[in-house]
């Protein structure tokens, strides 16, 4: 009996010391990705932390997200929702319940973490969701467009200098989605791609002067860069394919994205002028959503086969070293890196 209980003790205090390296692990920079993970049929969507140098594999259970810049935890309190990101601040942000406003429907923090921006939805019964964007410092909340009217806001995203947002904003029924650049602190708006075409959420350049985008003037679909004033729009794919989800490497030398031409979508990389086209997947799966690690060694990504089953997998930013690390569920999606 001595023994069992000597046994007992000495594997609690090894599991501590395990669950211990874990957080420590978690802690230092490194590798981490999260992601969306599933573990039965009948389970909810969890999120597992994975770590590609060190073989670690952590679930995150409960009232999460994971956002294209990170983890949003939320839960309700009396006084309002209480937001945090669990691996970059501490700090809790309360964002009291608001007049007006029933619900957020989109959210992203700033490159530092020390706000975060807010789409509404309107408490009213109308079609339109009459959203608009608001920021919060885990204090005060700001109304950023009281003004303007949007019948729909999407796909907000931080400028890395944290100056400006990007969104993708339909203005009336049945007009084509548009991109927008919102100034944080005078709440100037500005459109700036067309009124005629379909286009997806953008993507900012390290330096925060440029935009990729993905734009349909027609049936095909192209890889298009902006400067953030609006001007010298230029197409860099010009292809029949459907291209889309464009992402900057860390540096600006590069852009990653996917393409579809054939029965598949695969992951290219070219220069960020357009030039040396360069495809990394090909595989009879999609390939979807590339994303650059932060030291642009490594690109994660969805596969998704013929029953629509996603996964999560890993690649040096050359092509080479492919793998799967979504081993912790039945499904994996909606990869992001952690700081």
């Amino acid at each position: 009996m001595r023994v069992l209980r000597a046994g007992m003790v000495l594997w609690g205090w090894c599991m501590v010391l395990v669950i211990a390296a874990c957080l420590v692990g978690l802690m230092m920079p490194s590798h981490q990705i999260a992601y969306l993970a599933r573990y039965s049929l009948t389970d909810e969507q969890s999120i597992s932390i994975v770590d590609i140098a060190h073989d670690l594999s952590l679930p995150l259970r409960g009232h999460f997200v994971v956002l294209p810049d990170g983890i949003l935890g939320f839960r309700r309190e009396e006084e309002g929702l209480i937001f945090t990101e669990p691996f970059r601040s501490s700090r809790d942000f309360l964002i009291p319940d608001t007049e007006g406003v029933a619900g957020w429907i989109d959210a992203a923090w700033s490159p530092d973490s020390t706000r975060l921006a807010l789409v509404s939805a309107a408490a009213n019964n109308s079609f339109s969701l009459n959203p608009r964007i608001f920021i919060s410092d885990g204090v005060t909340l700001r109304n950023l467009m009281p003004q303007r009217t949007f019948r729909s806001i999407g796909g907000i995203v931080w400028s890395p200098d944290g100056t400006r947002i990007a969104f993708v904003a339909y203005e009336r029924v049945r007009s084509f989605p548009a991109i927008y650049v919102l100034q944080v602190n005078s709440g100037s708006i500005l459109q700036l791609s067309p009124d005629d075409a379909y286009v997806g959420q953008a993507a900012w350049s390290p330096d925060s002067t440029q935009l990729a985008f993905a734009m349909a003037p027609d049936v095909a679909a192209d890889i298009y860069v902006i400067n953030v004033d609006g001007s010298n729009l230029r197409n860099l794919t010009d292809s029949p394919a459907y291209e889309l989800t464009p992402q900057w490497s860390p540096d600006g030398t590069r852009i990653a994205f996917a393409s579809r031409l054939d029965d598949s979508t695969e992951i290219y990389v070219m220069d960020s002028n357009g030039s040396h086209v360069q495809r990394l997947t090909n595989d009879l799966r999609d390939e979807l959503s590339p994303q650059w690690s932060p030291d642009g060694e490594y690109i994660v990504y969805e596969t998704r086969n013929s029953s629509f089953n996603t996964q999560v997998h890993i690649m040096r930013a050359d092509g080479s070293d492919q793998q799967q690390i979504s081993y912790t569920g039945l499904t994996g999606s909606s990869p992001v890196w952690l700081p």
